[in-house]
């Protein structure tokens, strides 16, 4: 093992990591061991780690499974909803975030668990002892959004879909120095880690886990850690009126909003199943009521005249001289003999 870490890595990171491991092989305590390839903080900043890491993380509880098989709960990230009375407000307060309460630390599902990378990487919903980060934003935002079961994008044959808007993440981005002492990471983007971990023996895995540029970390993420949260409404915001209406009619394939009847009820129940009511707002423009226009025959029954729209009156020319009224004048009577006229005789 010691050849083949200097093989791979043959630094003076490296030979501190061996230094480490054979410590901690000779040492007798009940604190958890770590294996060579999960570096320290020194460790993975002087390798090339990125400082800045990203995650997706849980907004509700999850069952999970042991090494052992029985059952683990994996309680949402910082468990910020504990005491609320429903799924429903946890939501909500997670979806609308917008800062990292204080002292609310990110706990792995099982700290003293020792299932290997590839049990972690490759999301058979393990309780593991590894919280997943990635340097990749933009990625990471996908996967607060979309639903990759087949594994990355690149893997996949088809479209991913969105998850449901309720089920939207916030990502969070922490900053790796200031993680605490006791933390370790696995940074599966150096060669010289990666090639340490069981993931070379499950290439598939492997594949994911480097297109992901993931980075595991072992240990508790301070609340202090997190320097940014990017919230899953600010995000909707940040999306203008026709991505928002491609989302609900295109991506969750409800099409345009019947005008009438039970279509549109049907329509509406949908919606209100895909996006929680504390967003449904921001998707104000797809359910408004079209407002119904006035009725304006085109010709009377009497005249053929057409007929102007109740309560309007057309705007009077603008003049710049003023109006001055003046007097009706008096119409003049006619004179008796235009009203009577004699007939001609033959």
């Amino acid at each position: 093992m010691v050849a083949a870490i200097q093989r791979t890595a043959g630094n003076t990171v490296a030979t501190r990591m061996i230094q480490r491991a054979s410590a901690e092989d000779g040492q007798h305590s009940a604190t958890q061991s770590h294996q060579t390839y999960e570096q320290t903080v020194a460790e993975y900043t002087e390798s090339g780690g990125p400082a800045k890491l990203y995650r997706a993380i849980r907004i509700s509880s999850q069952i999970k499974r042991n090494e052992n098989g029985s059952d683990v709960v994996a309680k949402a990230d910082g468990d910020l909803g504990a005491g609320l009375s429903s799924s429903a407000e946890v939501t909500k307060l997670y979806q609308t975030l917008k800062q990292w309460p204080e002292a609310k630390n990110i706990e792995p599902v099982n700290a003293n668990a020792t299932f290997t990378v590839a049990h972690h990487v490759g999301g058979d919903n393990y309780g593991t002892q590894y919280i997943s980060f990635s340097p990749d934003q933009a990625r990471t935002v996908n996967y607060a959004r979309y639903d990759f079961k087949s594994g990355p994008a690149e893997n996949l044959d088809h479209a991913p879909k969105p998850f449901n808007v309720k089920r939207w993440a916030p990502v969070i981005e922490i900053d790796v120095t200031k993680l605490g002492s006791s933390v370790r990471l696995v940074n599966l983007a150096n060669p010289a880690v990666f090639g340490q971990t069981n993931l070379p023996e499950h290439p598939d895995i492997g594949s994911m886990a480097k297109n992901d540029s993931e980075v595991l970390i072992k240990g508790t993420i301070p609340a202090g850690a997190v320097t940014k949260v990017f919230g899953v409404e600010d995000a909707i915001k940040e999306m203008d009126l026709a991505a928002r209406k491609d989302l609900i009619e295109k991506e969750f394939q409800h099409g345009p909003r019947p005008q009438y009847g039970e279509e549109q009820q049907d329509w509406d129940r949908r919606f209100k199943r895909t996006v929680p009511e504390h967003l449904q707002q921001h998707f104000g423009h797809l359910i408004e009521e079209p407002e119904e226009a006035e009725y304006v025959p085109f010709a009377s029954a009497s005249g053929g005249k057409k007929r102007r729209a109740a309560g309007h009156t057309p705007p009077e020319p603008e003049s710049s001289e003023p109006v001055v009224k003046r007097p009706a004048k008096k119409r003049k009577k006619p004179s008796a003999a235009l009203l009577s006229f004699a007939m001609d005789e033959d």
